[in-house]
């Protein structure tokens, strides 16, 4: 295949966008690969939505890194299509297209009152501890402060992830790449009290044991379950059973209580504080939780913002594909999968392979289009910006961002020194 040379666009800069861009030009070294990205920065879900404790997944990122610097793939940032240029210009000028957008908008409980301001969707606060820039309109409001009585719906990697950054110490948190100001703004070290409530029970839950390891771990939290879940013999149920035997003397700044098999029915109100009511999952009793705060760690969906009606025209890679289910390893067997379909139907020649490719569009993008070489600058400009027991400082301005990329980084450098 390595005397063809089709031109390739990629929307999203996320796992799912590289891993197919990496795929493609192993298969067709040859071919013209753009990623493209609405962000002027790389990496989507890794950047902004893995947690920003858990750099080793994050530091998946480095092979990403030689695909753009060295690999021969194009990464164009700070271009929204359907906004800068058009889907159709996008797919009058390439080949082949791959929507690997992903999904970035919190599933809502679907019950009464989920709409109350003290309702809260997970992407929501995790993308904000994580620094991203963009945000809809809900999320440019005041961030509202989560208070001392949290409760945590979901019982997924999510749901884990929320529950771990709220409860861990400022010595756990060394080596993230927190977003200091959000934890502030969202007043995090207040939260005293997690009840984190799941449909499933234990032997069902969606979280990795991994995950709730960590959680039983943590230095100032005091691990709790509040039903007869742990009668169940499966992994969770015993790890949860030595960690409450463990627990017995220890005294933590968070208690986390785990309740499982419970259903949401109704969030309201009562005085100052938001009601959860909740029943057994096997229609027992039904019971109100008291809180200051809810978030919902229940899944993503498409943001109402999105841009893009199914197409037969376009390969669809990743969550955006799927939905949202599976880890980062799952992004790259799914771009394994729509690389060999690309590649497969070039031999049928059932894809073009004469389009111009990026030369086509750069006319028209060129004044906004960022590439990966200045991205380069702002990244080492955050590294050299972390405050003490900071891996980096993200920016959080687009409009700073940009002004990083486009000064020498000798300039750069000296203005943080």
């Amino acid at each position: 295949m390595s005397e063809l040379t089709p031109s390739i666009a990629i929307i999203g800069s996320g796992p799912a966008g590289c891993y197919s861009a990496q795929f493609l030009k192993k298969a067709l070294p040859d071919a013209d690969i753009t990623v493209f990205e609405a962000l002027p920065v790389p990496y989507g879900l890794l950047r902004y939505g893995v947690a920003a404790d858990h750099q080793g997944t994050k530091n998946v990122s480095a092979q990403f890194e030689r695909l753009f610097s060295r690999g021969g793939v194009r990464f164009i940032g700070n271009v929204e299509i359907g906004k800068d240029i058009s889907l159709e210009e996008l797919k009058a000028a390439f080949d082949a297209v791959v929507m690997a957008t992903g999904l970035s908008a919190d599933r809502q409980l679907g019950i009464p009152g989920d709409d109350q301001p003290s309702v809260m969707g997970a992407a929501q606060l995790l993308r904000a501890l994580n620094g991203y820039p963009k945000r809809d309109e809900r999320v440019d409001q005041a961030p509202r402060p989560l208070g001392s009585r949290l409760i945590v719906i979901g019982n997924g990697n999510v749901a884990m992830d929320v529950v771990r950054l709220i409860a861990k110490s400022e010595i756990e948190l060394d080596g993230s790449d927190i977003n200091d100001e959000a934890k502030r703004e969202y007043d995090i070290r207040s939260v005293n009290h997690i009840d984190v409530i799941g449909r499933s029970p234990i032997d069902a839950a969606k979280f990795d044991l991994a995950m709730l390891r960590e959680i039983c771990h943590l230095q100032e939290a005091v691990v709790s379950t509040a039903d007869q879940s742990l009668s169940i013999s499966c992994p969770a149920a015993d790890l949860l059973l030595s960690t409450l035997a463990a627990n017995t003397e220890k005294k933590g700044k968070v208690a986390i209580r785990f309740h499982f098999n419970t259903t949401p029915l109704l969030i309201s109100s009562r005085n100052e504080n938001t009601v959860l009511t909740v029943k057994s999952s096997d229609g027992g009793e039904v019971k109100n939780f008291l809180c200051d705060s809810i978030i919902t760690a229940i899944g993503f969906c498409h943001a109402p913002s999105d841009r893009f009606e199914p197409a037969t025209d376009i390969y669809y890679t990743g969550w955006v594909k799927r939905g949202p289910n599976g880890t980062v390893a799952e992004n790259r067997r799914d771009a394994a999968e729509v690389a060999a379909t690309i590649v497969a139907n070039l031999r049928k020649s059932k894809v073009g392979k004469g389009k111009p490719g990026f030369c086509a569009i750069e006319a028209v993008i060129q004044h906004k289009a960022v590439s990966f070489e200045q991205w380069k600058l702002l990244d080492q400009h955050e590294i050299l910006s972390a405050p003490p027991g900071r891996c980096r400082k993200k920016m959080t301005s687009v409009e700073e961002m940009l002004a990083v990329m486009t000064m020498p980084f000798s300039v750069a450098q000296s203005e943080m020194n």
